[in-house]
């Protein structure tokens, strides 16, 4: 016990000692540390040397017995050949599109030409065949109703696209087609056909002649497409409401040694039920664009066949304005006028020409003709009262249609100072 005690008294000791001990060696290095800062610190000289260069030995590279390999080809792109903007033609690559590629920066206008929108002293606006694909439109009026001042008097997928352009009413017979007038279906543009739609707003008889109907409001061209700089074949399905299926198939392909010659296809078959209930919705299209392009003369050949079928469309109602409130709207895909039809039956071949003159004057023609039968089964209402009921009157009416247009004239560009100015005379009928 006693030798216990004795070792727990030298161990306390021991570790008192040790601290003790700890203490006093901090304190002396913080003070010889301290010391030795307040010393003013005298940096030891220091010497470099040079490194030595060291001899390089140059290796004898023998030549490889086997060839070398070729660095890969890439393939050349195709030149674009250059745009009809600011020139006296319309046949050719039309205007450059902005950036996104679905406005174009220029289309044409008529006797004056393919212009730019910035050098046109009329309101207008060029849709490309990119945001008719990006939208997945159907038809032209998809397209159109971009523009704020463009509205359609028919609801979608009615019986007919009529066209409201700043207010006043644009009937399909005064929609052109590469610049000439009736040559397109009344009733629904197929957008699988179209290049470019061209809007103008506000009077245009200046430049595109008195269209059949006497619009006022606006004037729309529909370009139709044409073989590319890049030959290429596609098929692309679609799938639309309820159960409407359909193919569009397409094709473009160039020739000769120049690719002088061109070639495009487009074809579309659609059947089946769309947005309104037993309903049916079947079109068949066929479009063929040949062209040919030289130095000086070019030629164009359209030839288009569409056939519509359509079994209980989209009706068309109205409301009482002596309602004293609206009545409830129904299901968006009720059929109220169960039985209607709609067979439509076109027709088109057109055909254009120019020849350069010299490098400011051009002469250029077109003509083109359509057949067109159509056979209706419509209804009509007396309009919507506050309780949501209305009469329908039935009646049947076929129309037999025969276009013949044409047009002919002169386009000139020419210099005076700072000015170029454009002159135009042409003839249409």
């Amino acid at each position: 016990m006693r030798t216990l005690e004795n070792y727990k008294y030298r161990l306390s000791l021991g570790v008192a000692t040790s601290v003790l001990s700890l203490c006093i060696t901090g304190v002396t290095t913080f003070e010889t540390h301290a010391q030795q800062s307040a010393a003013p610190r005298v940096l030891p000289p220091v010497s470099v040397d040079a490194p030595r260069q060291r001899t390089r030995t140059t290796r004898t590279v023998r030549p490889r017995s086997t060839a070398q390999r070729a660095a890969p080809v890439v393939p050349r792109q195709a030149e674009q050949p250059a745009t009809t903007v600011g020139t006296t033609r319309t046949i050719g690559t039309p205007a450059p599109a902005y950036a996104g590629g679905q406005v174009a920066t220029g289309g044409t206008l008529g006797l004056l030409g393919s212009t730019n929108v910035l050098n046109t002293p009329f309101s207008t606006v060029n849709y490309t065949a990119k945001l008719i694909e990006d939208q997945q439109a159907r038809t032209a009026a998809d397209t159109l109703i971009n523009d704020a001042s463009v509205r359609l008097a028919t609801g979608a997928n009615g019986y007919d696209d009529t066209f409201l352009v700043r207010g006043f009413p644009v009937d399909g017979k005064d929609v052109g087609f590469n610049g000439l007038y009736g040559l397109v279906s009344t009733f629904h543009v197929p957008a699988q056909i179209i290049e470019r739609i061209e809007l103008l707003k506000g009077p245009g008889a200046l430049v595109n002649g008195i269209a059949p109907a006497n619009t006022i409001g606006g004037g729309i061209n529909i370009v139709s497409k044409r073989a590319s700089e890049v030959d290429f074949n596609r098929i692309t399905p679609s799938f639309i409401s309820a159960g409407n299926y359909g193919a569009h198939l397409e094709t473009s392909k160039r020739f000769g040694a120049n690719k002088e010659w061109g070639m495009r296809f487009n074809g579309v078959l659609r059947n089946g039920e769309a947005s309104i209930k037993d309903s049916n919705d079947q079109l068949s299209v066929g479009a063929l664009a040949l062209d040919y392009r030289a130095d000086r003369f070019r030629w164009t050949l359209d030839a288009i066949l569409q056939n519509d079928d359509v079994k209980n469309f989209r009706p068309q109602v109205s409301i009482l304005t002596t309602n004293p409130y609206v009545p409830a709207a129904p299901d968006g895909r009720t059929n109220w006028y169960p039985g209607t039809k709609l067979k439509q039956r076109d027709k088109t071949i057109a055909s254009s020409v120019e020849y350069d003159l010299t490098n400011w004057l051009t002469a250029y023609a077109a003509i083109g003709g359509r057949k067109e039968l159509v056979e209706q089964n419509l209804a009509f209402s007396g309009g919507v009262n506050q309780f949501g009921n209305f009469t329908v009157t039935n009646a049947y009416y076929d129309q037999y249609i025969n276009t013949l247009t044409a047009n002919a004239g002169f386009r000139s560009k020419f210099d005076t100072g700072e000015l170029s100015p454009k002159v135009g005379d042409g003839l249409i009928f």
